[in-house]
């Protein structure tokens, strides 16, 4: 990894005050769960801040930020009113031997929700390795606690169970090696909510019977996008359970697995490009609860003779199409019961049709895939234009609209963040010559100037340019909220936008039609209008004229979170939620002949009367769930159709129940009558 020399982001767990050793002959496990600590203890003293605050005020219903506040008396901190500046734990290339799990052990690292310490503050977790092949941490051999029967990670992004706040945890460019002897270690359990990424990760037994119980596993939250990783051996190569948050794999291979490969229990899954070289049950998922959709992927029987069984949906909604199987007597198994399938499954799915409003013949409306492009790397630090060096100072107070400019017009290819706070009163513009910027996961700060702005992004994308423009990286908190959105993309110009959560304000919208933008896991809440201002009524997502492809899109709070007018808008995992008190939120609503093909949704807290997926004179299709805390927060219309001059509703009556308050959409389709 290149990065300016005087970045204050980047943690090298090789230097002071931690100086782990990276030859593989010393044991790192207490510096490096030190190094946990001490990223995540400033939350600590945060939460005790506000709460302080909030006690000091005699009115009960004393208001701090959206989510900092009294209501009825009762206190709430969900985080602490400004984010802990973010550092990425950086690891440069080597070994590094461990004998125990690695994460945080800080007993009282939680929130408060209605006067009571709740939630665990585990977010903000950077890991990332100098490379993926020569990095690596390893498990000691035959290490205790790690043996048989047991289910140890080496590394753990939670300590607790429960977490609606384990925001924009990442692992990357490195390897996870379980060693030998440790039958019941697992590489990574892994925790994210909202917007999380995994990104060109190895998960390797170095056994000489491949040894492990698992490589990857999320028991609980998990939203995730999954890109670029191989799992070799353990029992199971990914298990996911009870996370009904969409989880997206996509380029994964997994191989000599003991006896399962992918398993999901109770939990939203979609997988493209994914390829299995095992023997029995390479992929299986169950529960009534579960989503499932395979796509463009490959499944190869390992071994000299036939295999069993293949693809096995238990329960739930499941999808498969373009699948290659090979070796196989069984291709797909559904609900235990075995079928005689070619060994190319062209699609197949376990809707009914019952989901169709009007009349047609089609499963999904199958659009065109493409790959997000290749980006600019950074090979050379003369490349790089370090906002800092221009004068941008993050502390919260000095406005750094100017600076940021400057170095956007430095005619350096990559522009880089530090770490902190960065106040900005105004958009600012990017030129044609910058072909990535990296926020480093910093925060902004919108003043009012910039908050009141309408029809406006923080960043303009205005220049043309044959290169594509990455945003990568940021995680905006509280303080950047208002009628203005993040991008305003106002070219025809390839956009690429990847790990970015803004918590409080709007995405993206654009102004010239015909472009293309690739989201690869983004997240934004907008503000409420707790403060006289009505942000909801601007979507967090509005797309006009584009060509679109999202892998793990999590917008909230927006009265409408996706609009796709005349766009092509293809989706695979997304989540919604409503703000709570306010009516029901629209999911996406699809008009002027868009069409919007969606697999693996999950919408959460509605209310009746509004459509959670509107189709008007355009086609749609989707597998998704809805519910919500109870009858009064969920969706009593999924979806409403309207062609030609004739509407119709498809409603909670007419789904699936899968729980108290969960319904499921096995497969609507609706495609615009010419």
């Amino acid at each position: 990894m290149i990065y300016p020399e005087n970045c204050d982001v980047i943690l090298d767990v090789t230097k002071a005050p931690y100086y782990c050793d990276n030859t593989g002959k010393e044991d790192c496990t207490k510096k490096l769960i030190q190094v946990m600590n001490d990223i995540l203890s400033p939350n600590i003293k945060g939460i005790s801040d506000a709460r302080e605050e909030l006690e000091s005020s005699d009115d009960p219903n004393y208001r701090i930020s959206f989510e900092i506040c009294k209501k009825n008396g009762l206190i709430n901190v969900i985080f602490p009113e400004d984010l802990q500046p973010s550092h990425i734990v950086y690891f440069p290339k080597g070994t590094y031997l461990i004998s125990d799990t690695i994460g945080h052990t800080l007993p009282n690292l939680k929130n408060i929700l209605n006067d009571v310490y709740t939630m665990e503050i585990n977010r903000q977790i950077y890991i990332k390795g100098e490379d993926r092949e020569s990095t690596i941490i390893k498990l000691a051999d035959n290490c205790p606690g790690f043996g048989f029967g047991n289910q140890k990670p080496m590394i753990t992004y939670i300590r607790t169970e429960q977490s609606n706040i384990a925001m924009t945890n990442s692992l990357s460019d490195i390897t996870i090696d379980c060693g030998s002897g440790n039958e019941g270690a697992v590489g990574v359990n892994f925790y994210s909510t909202n917007s999380g990424s995994i990104r060109n990760v190895t998960f390797k037994s170095s056994d000489d019977e491949k040894r492990g119980y698992c490589g990857l596993v999320a028991d609980g939250a998990m939203h995730a996008y999954i890109g670029n990783v191989l799992v070799d051996g353990f029992d199971y190569a990914v298990r996911v359970k009870n996370s009904l948050a969409p989880s997206v794999f996509e380029n994964v291979e997994i191989k000599n697995q003991r006896i399962n490969g992918f398993v999901a229990a109770n939990a939203n899954v979609s997988l493209r490009h994914f390829k299995s070289i095992n023997k029995d049950c390479p992929f299986y998922i169950s529960g009534y609860n579960s989503q499932s959709a395979i796509l463009d992927s490959e499944f190869i029987g390992a071994g000299d003779k036939e295999n069993a069984g293949c693809i096995r949906f238990g329960d739930g909604i499941a999808y498969a199409r373009n699948i290659n199987t090979t070796n196989y007597k069984y291709p797909i198994l559904f609900g235990g019961h075995c079928h005689d399938y070619e060994p190319y499954i062209k699609e197949k799915s376990t809707a009914d049709g019952s989901c169709k409003l009007f009349d047609n013949d089609k499963i999904t409306l199958g659009l065109p895939i493409e790959d997000a492009p290749e980006v600019f790397k950074v090979t050379d630090e003369n490349d790089i234009a370090y906002v800092n060096d221009f004068g941008a100072v993050a502390d919260g107070k000095t406005d750094c609209t100017e600076a940021i400019q400057k170095a956007f017009n430095s005619g350096k290819p990559a522009v880089y963040f530090g770490s902190g706070h960065y106040l900005v009163s105004d958009s600012v513009s990017v030129p044609a010559t910058v072909e990535l910027i990296d926020f480093m996961y910093c925060d902004f700060y919108a003043d009012e100037k910039l908050r009141k702005m309408k029809n406006c992004g923080f960043l303009i994308v205005e220049e043309e340019s044959v290169n594509p423009l990455c945003l990568q990286n940021v995680f905006a908190w509280e303080k950047f909220y208002g009628y203005f959105r993040f991008v305003k993309h106002a070219s025809h110009r390839t956009l690429v936008m990847r790990d970015l959560q803004t918590q409080c304000a709007g995405m993206y919208f654009n102004t010239v039609e015909g472009g293309k933008v690739f989201i690869e896991n983004v997240a934004c809440t907008m503000g409420g209008n707790e403060f006289g201002e009505d942000y909801c009524t601007v979507s967090p997502f509005e797309f006009v004229g584009q060509k679109v492809w999202c892998r793990q899109i999590n917008p909230e709070r927006g009265d409408i979170q996706i609009l796709n007018d005349h766009s092509d808008l293809w989706i695979l995992g997304m989540k919604t939620e409503t703000h709570v008190g306010r009516f029901g939120s629209i999911a996406v609503k699809t008009v002027n002949g868009g069409r919007t093909e969606c697999f693996g949704a999950r919408s959460g807290i509605g209310s009746s009367g509004i459509p959670l997926y509107i189709n008007e004179n355009s086609s749609v299709s989707g597998f998704f769930e809805a519910g919500g805390f109870s009858k009064s927060t969920c969706w009593d219309i999924f979806v409403r159709e309207t062609q030609g001059c004739e509407t119709r509703e498809l409603r909670q009556e007419d789904a699936i129940k899968v729980g108290r308050t969960n319904w499921s959409v096995n497969g609507y389709i609706g495609i615009k009558k010419d």
